[in-house]
């Protein structure tokens, strides 16, 4: 991807708190995934900061386009889906990005999940993500997260997962599924994915595999299905 993305003089015109930070997750639009030589055309969003905030870059800008703290919460994961991102913050809001441009230095926000599940909201107990299931709906899993042995370690718990509901007469929602069907979910600090299961050997239907990204937690075999 080197020889499309911005050339290294461009990334001067990193957000100045990224150039001080690393950045936790970069996702890619779709076609630069597949095919980054047939697609010149990409974006890229970026979460980085101890405030987990959020960057943006396309092609054709010459400088990244940051979202304030005051425009979105602290960021828990971002998707390409349904070619815009979406980011979750860690009360489980959802924002679409409409569209953005470092030239013009705008973005457009729109918020699909105002009122955030609060039921879990403290960072030190919960890791959010969001993937697209095979049939192409929107998931949010939330990986439940406790104190091991009333030591400053944690072990994963459990996992809830919740699918994006647009049929809601007042506004999307997310709802609880109890069962993902046929698809394994593979989440982790990077992109995280869904796959048919049936059609990797080896591979359980109905399951998550995760790592163990949470600094300073032991991993545990815990297992949601």
């Amino acid at each position: 991807m080197a020889d499309i993305l911005p050339e290294s003089s461009d990334w001067a015109f990193l957000p100045a708190h990224l150039l001080d930070s690393i950045a936790e997750k970069l996702v890619t639009s779709y076609q630069l995934l597949r095919f980054p030589r047939l697609f010149p055309s990409y974006q890229v969003a970026a979460i980085y900061n101890d405030f987990c905030l959020v960057a943006l870059i396309k092609s054709g800008d010459k400088a990244w386009t940051s979202i304030s703290i005051e425009q979105l919460e602290l960021a828990a994961d971002v998707i390409y889906y349904e070619s815009r991102f979406h980011v979750l913050d860690r009360r489980l809001g959802l924002t679409k990005i409409k569209s953005f441009s470092g030239i013009e230095r705008s973005i457009e926000l729109e918020a699909i999940i105002k009122t955030p599940n609060r039921k879990y909201t403290s960072p030190e107990s919960q890791i959010s993500y969001l993937v697209e299931s095979s049939s192409g709906e929107l998931l949010t899993v939330v990986r439940i997260l406790k104190e091991k042995d009333h030591k400053v370690q944690f072990v994963t718990w459990f996992f809830k997962v919740y699918k994006l509901n647009r049929s809601s007469r007042s506004h999307p929602v997310w709802v609880e599924i109890e069962s993902i069907g046929g698809d394994a979910l593979f989440l982790g600090d990077n992109h995280s994915v869904s796959l048919v299961a049936s059609q990797f050997p080896g591979c359980l239907p109905n399951s998550i595999y995760y790592t163990d990204d949470f600094n300073d937690i032991v991993g545990s075999k815990a297992s949601w299905a």
